[in-house]
């Protein structure tokens, strides 16, 4: 699932007059797989999406909503219950999308 800034984003440099791809860093992508909570495993879906992805590849970062509770709380000090599919995901990061909006 494309998430994020980047939709946002694209909408607001439409409504604005900008290029698209203006201001987006990165493009969002989650997916949720329980079945193997390493990171050996979500490392090897980034490998394989990044490969599939050419050019782009620098641009996406792909992440397993079913590990976030990991290590959500180490990097960003607020921990999160483990989320039971991607959605969770989305439904839990408006402040990270709003905040990621720049005119």
């Amino acid at each position: 699932m494309l998430t994020a800034g980047c939709l946002f984003q694209t909408v607001w440099n439409l409504k604005t007059g900008n290029d698209p791809e203006h201001g987006i860093k990165d493009y969002d992508v989650f997916y949720f797989d329980d079945h193997d909570l390493s990171w050996e495993a979500e490392d090897e879906v980034i490998c394989r999406g990044k490969a599939l992805l050419g050019d782009l590849a620098d641009k996406v970062d792909i992440k397993n909503q079913a590990r976030v509770h990991l290590w959500y709380g180490e990097k960003f000090g607020k921990d999160f219950p483990a989320f039971k599919c991607t959605e969770d995901g989305v439904e839990r990061s408006p402040r990270r999308v709003l905040s990621s909006l720049r005119p």
